[in-house]
């Protein structure tokens, strides 16, 4: 349940990140804890670095105190970030 709720904030949180900062990415795949996103190479540090907040800020934001740590990791291909 709570985790669900955690990881659908996460996207929402992530997506208006990347639109307020007009970064150059997009959501492409979403499975169960983990999120895909596509960006030019400009832009995938920082894209990375909103992944990764997003959990943590989410569950702060739904008043969770469970510590939801999130990583990213950066690759030219689907099989470089697993």
């Amino acid at each position: 349940g709570s985790e669900a709720i955690i990881q659908r904030e996460a996207i929402i949180y992530a997506g208006k990140k990347v639109r307020e900062e007009c970064l150059d990415a997009h959501l492409v795949l979403s499975v169960h804890d983990e999120y895909t996103y596509e960006s030019s190479e400009k832009d995938a540090n920082r894209v990375a670095i909103i992944i990764a907040e997003a959990y943590s800020t989410s569950a702060k934001e739904l008043g969770v105190k469970i510590n939801f740590g999130g990583t990213a990791k950066i690759g030219k291909t689907y099989y470089d970030v697993h």
